[in-house]
């Protein structure tokens, strides 16, 4: 009797001391400072079955619900959680605080509920939030902007959120620089957006310990954007330091553990690690579930071997299934989508069917530019149009100029040649207008030297125009690209002794590299990793 009593007591001790709502949350709040997510959300769950829990009780537990969710990126949870207190506050007529309505909105964006986020924003008077309540606001806008493929904009919200954070927020500030890498990623602005995860990554090294979820993913976008910079190495030590965090907690057909070691695979292939490149690929290929559709990558991996061993058909064929799966799972005008089908139509062209890639990539450029809504191949945007990707749009255009050039050598007619130089003009344009946007000084130099060989072949296609049509109007073009050349030329000077000044390379190695590069008259453009 003595022991059952005893039991009683400490059952009902630990129960009183559990449900001390407001020391049981400052330990939530501590935990989830450290990123103890799983631990905070235990002690949430415990909380939720104290017997007399008033409703503001409720909606604080529920809110604290949704932010451990959300920082564990499960959205849907995440939701679920807010939902529970919005039910709250519509049944007991309780009218949310700025910060719970606030909050509300921010729910409604990660789900990307874009009606129902509008009008809960609506309510909020930007100019009475404070600091905090700042940053979600700009947060949120990112979230919403993001879904619609609005690159800029979403950059712009961004910018505008790290401005104000300061200190205020760790889990917003690394979301936001995440969320600045995912954008300049997506630009293809490999130096730009490694900058950002780099940032990212520093602050959660300085918050959490390296074996936490968050550094995993930090040192896997930074892999990855060494993986587009060609820097293998580079990529590989990030790389491996995510697969000792992730090998622990992800099944190895989870897509993400895929991914990742697929792209292990490649580094070490590229690096003539034969050995560790077989292991990883024999990872990746581990009971590929067919519930997973998750796989656009991996069609695109498996479509770039094909088509570098000439199989072009069934190149096109995992090309295709990459592009209609962005298009299902981001959207048909999303940016994404764009460049897959850039990729679509690089295999089209590599085919030999001129025609049919050229009509591929105005699909492409008709996606990566807002107002065009032509199939025509022969109509090009025009500069006070919407480019989505500045560096994408000129990856369709230049494939779209060599290409009516290759159709004006088999047909004669001139005016393919004729389309070949107006888009060689407008590619010198989008160059133009791309520098006063938000790339960094390295990918302004890879674009430099990559236009400085269209305005060559566009000083030939003026050349030939003028012998063809005698119209000296081509004389005079030809002549303003000459002069165009040559102020690209020198200003790829000027920012590769900034670069390389800044980094410190022995000058002799500059020369040396200076002098191999004379010979160099185009670039082959990286391919994005997202």
């Amino acid at each position: 009797m003595k022991y059952f009593l005893f039991l009683f007591f400490i059952i009902n001790s630990v129960s009183a001391q559990t449900c001390d709502i407001e020391n049981e949350l400052k330990n939530v709040e501590a935990l989830t400072l450290k990123g103890h997510y799983t631990d905070a959300l235990a002690i949430v769950t415990q909380l939720y079955t104290c017997d007399t829990l008033s409703d503001a009780a409720q909606i604080e537990l529920s809110i604290w619900e949704y932010k451990l969710y959300r920082n564990t990126t499960e959205k849907k949870k995440a939701y679920k959680a807010m939902r529970k207190a919005r039910k709250i506050f519509k049944d007991k007529n309780i009218v949310p605080s700025t910060d719970q309505e606030i909050l509300i909105a921010e729910s409604y964006a990660t789900v990307r509920k874009d009606e129902k986020y509008e009008k809960s924003i609506s309510k909020i008077d930007f100019d009475q939030l404070d600091t905090l309540n700042k940053v979600r606001y700009f947060f949120s806008k990112f979230l919403i902007t993001d879904k619609v493929g609005d690159t800029y904009t979403a950059i712009d919200y961004l910018q505008k959120g790290l401005a104000v954070v300061g200190d205020t927020s760790d889990h917003y500030k690394s979301a936001i620089l995440m969320g600045l890498g995912n954008m300049h990623s997506i630009l293809a602005d490999y130096d730009k957006a490694l900058s950002f995860y780099q940032r990212e990554l520093d602050l959660l090294s300085s918050v959490y310990s390296p074996d936490h979820m968050s550094i995993a993913k930090s040192n896997y976008h930074i892999g990855n954007m060494y993986y587009g910079k060609l820097a293998y190495q580079k990529a590989v030590d990030h790389y491996v330091k995510a697969h000792k965090v992730w090998h622990k907690v992800y099944p190895p057909d989870f897509r993400y553990m895929r991914y990742l070691n697929e792209a292990m695979g490649d580094m070490y292939w590229e690096l003539g690690d034969k050995k560790n490149a077989l292991k990883y690929f024999n990872l990746a290929t581990l009971d590929q579930k067919n519930t997973d559709k998750d796989i656009s990558k991996s069609y695109i991996n498996q479509a770039d071997s094909l088509l570098n061993k000439g199989n072009y058909s069934e190149a096109m064929t995992y090309y295709n299934d990459a592009y209609e799966w962005r298009k299902n799972t981001f959207g048909k005008n999303h940016v994404v989508t764009g460049a897959c089908q850039n990729f679509v139509a690089r295999a089209i062209g590599s085919s030999g069917n001129i025609e049919a890639a050229l009509d591929s990539y105005q699909v492409a450029i008709d996606i990566l530019v807002k107002e065009m809504d032509s199939t025509s191949r022969y109509e090009n945007p025009t500069l006070d149009m919407t480019f989505q990707s500045h560096h994408y749009l000129l990856e369709s255009l230049i494939a779209k100029a060599n290409l009516f050039r290759k159709l004006y050598n088999k047909n004669s007619n001139i005016k393919d040649l004729k389309a070949a130089f107006d888009t060689q003009t407008l590619v010198v344009d989008v160059l133009d207008e791309m520098k006063n946007k938000q790339s960094s000084d390295a990918s302004k130099l890879f674009w430099t030297n990559h236009v400085s060989s269209v305005i060559e072949e566009g000083i030939a296609t003026a050349i030939q125009l003028h012998k063809l049509t005698k119209d000296r109007m081509y004389l005079e073009k030809a002549f303003l690209f000459s002069e165009k050349n040559k102020a690209l030329l020198l200003l790829s000077v000027i920012q590769e002794q900034d670069i390389t000044s800044f980094s410190r390379v022995p000058e002799e190695t500059i020369q040396e590299e200076t002098a191999l590069k004379k010979d160099t008259v185009s670039y082959t453009h990286l391919r994005a990793h997202e």
